[in-house]
């Protein structure tokens, strides 16, 4: 579901003037330019330091901000009208922005996941949607807003997937403090506070702790909207679909190694969801 406030310009003629290969979004394409000509700069810790306060009901407080954040109605909202109605204030609503909703032209967009969280009672399969849209880091085009868990989306799909599913030692401290080390600008007390926090939520979903070495991640509760996520994000970053198109993001974003699955068996349901996607 993708409920836009204003259509998007140009994007055809700008492809036409960079002669873009057609295989991709210009973001795609400018993004692996960017990364073969300059240094990427590190991310900061950024929102991931900030103290939630999720309590102990998963990711609930997230949900009732989005239903109230939205007041309950499936159209696009100013951020502002959206803290001043979020539950959580209006400092940790802007995180809750920052990491989970998708921002347009200053607009918050409706997409599947906000759909799911103003239509749809709270359940834990609620939790593992979230975590994905936060894995995901698509929240809106351009600024250092727009990629706020740009770090967490390259764990995922450098260290925590592995032959088909998450591995639960990724997640040690050892692990993380080596990654975000490496991937992250900040100090050493930001880093703690990141690794913990960033952590936390894998306990709140309750994905951890494991008996077994790797994790499960539920999708058969989640798999659906969370494809249903990626291209309606795709369409409100680019404003182009095709069904072609929507099946190989799926492939080439390595999709499946965010929602913790084999890459066939989610590329076989992505296909199966493909003709019933407006």
């Amino acid at each position: 579901m993708v409920i836009q406030a204003q259509p998007w310009p140009g994007l055809w003629a700008t492809v036409a003037c960079l002669r873009v290969p057609l295989t991709y979004s210009v973001l795609e394409w400018l993004n692996r330019r960017r990364c073969d000509t300059v240094v990427v700069v590190k991310p900061t810790p950024d929102s991931f330091t900030e103290n939630i306060a999720w309590g102990e009901t998963g990711l609930k407080k997230l949900h009732t901000a989005i239903r109230q954040g939205f007041k309950g109605v499936l159209a696009p909202v100013n951020p502002n009208t959206f803290r001043e109605h979020s539950p959580v204030g209006r400092h940790l609503g802007q995180i809750l922005v920052n990491l989970f909703l998708h921002n347009r032209r200053g607009q918050l967009s409706v997409d599947e996941f906000v759909s799911r969280a103003v239509e749809q009672h709270y359940s834990p399969a609620f939790d593992h949607l979230a975590l994905f849209v936060l894995h995901l880091n698509q929240c809106g085009v351009g600024g250092i807003k727009s990629q706020s868990a740009r770090w967490a989306n390259e764990f995922v799909r450098d260290r925590l997937w592995a032959n088909g599913s998450w591995q639960a030692s990724a997640l040690s401290d050892e692990s993380l403090d080596r990654f975000l080390l490496a991937r992250i600008d900040g100090e050493e007390e930001a880093r703690i506070q990141c690794r913990n926090n960033y952590r936390r939520l894998f306990e709140l979903c309750n994905l951890l702790p494991s008996s077994l070495p790797t994790i499960d991640s539920a999708i058969d509760q989640w798999v659906d909207p969370a494809i249903f996520v990626v291209w309606d994000r795709h369409i409100l970053n680019t404003g182009v679909y095709s069904r072609a198109r929507l099946l190989e993001i799926i492939d080439c974003n390595e999709i499946y190694k965010l929602i913790g699955a084999g890459r066939d068996h989610t590329l076989s349901r992505a296909r199966h969801l493909v003709s019933a996607y407006e």
